[in-house]
């Protein structure tokens, strides 16, 4: 039932992200403008809210899924891994880093939407805007995280409160890059559609293995 859950929830956020980025395309070539409107009146929403306390504080927590920081994280994750030797794990979490690091740019070089010039941007970004490579990050990484954890207490109120504070953290990183002028509201959803998308979906490829090792060890 747990493997039928992830895939339904992948495939529905695969789903999703498909039909925002037919809505980006259909905008970027002059066709309809819907979601641009929403975008820039998000953005100048939040642009009313910047302080430069607050400015330091997104600054931080928009660290939390760069490409620095998913480094080191991925790294004591492994490190981990290989103390408990277990190998599906480890395999794991290699197809979501993998991922992690090429999709959203395979996606960015193909959409190449440029980067909002609605407010001034508050961080130094180069590369196309869709999608969020940030909320991808943060939601395949972290929700990994929270599935190991979950896995290895075994309690189903400790599973959910480790998907609740990963999807605060998760929610809390796309809010970040929409403060900072670096991204649309629609890159950051759409990154978090393919990230947790993709998450789900490795998940529940290895599910089964992890169910079939457990009954062998509990035997």
């Amino acid at each position: 039932m747990r493997v039928w859950t992830y895939c339904a929830l992948s495939l529905t956020a695969f789903f999703t992200f498909l039909s925002i980025a037919n809505e980006i395309s259909e905008a970027m070539s002059g066709e309809v403008e819907r979601i641009y409107l929403f975008d820039r009146s998000i953005l100048n929403w939040v642009s009313q809210f910047r302080t430069p306390a607050l400015t330091q504080m997104m600054t931080d927590i928009t660290a939390l899924a760069s490409f620095t920081v998913t480094v080191v994280f991925a790294f004591l994750v492994f490190i981990f891994l290989h103390l408990a030797r277990d190998r599906f794990a480890t395999m794991h979490f290699l197809l979501i880093l993998l991922g992690s690091q090429f999709i959203p740019r395979v996606l960015k070089l193909h959409f190449a939407r440029p980067r909002p010039d609605v407010v001034g941007r508050l961080a130094m970004v180069t590369d196309a805007s869709f999608p969020s490579g940030h909320a991808f990050n943060a939601a395949a990484l972290y929700l990994t995280i929270a599935f190991f954890v979950a896995r290895a207490k075994k309690s189903r109120r400790t599973e959910a409160l480790c998907i609740g504070l990963a999807l605060i953290l998760i929610l809390l990183i796309g809010a970040s890059r929409i403060y900072l002028g670096v991204h649309y509201p629609s890159d950051v959803f759409a990154g978090y559609c393919l990230g947790g998308g993709w998450a789900l979906l490795v998940a529940a490829c290895f599910y089964p293995r992890y169910r079939a090792r457990q009954s062998r060890t509990a035997h």
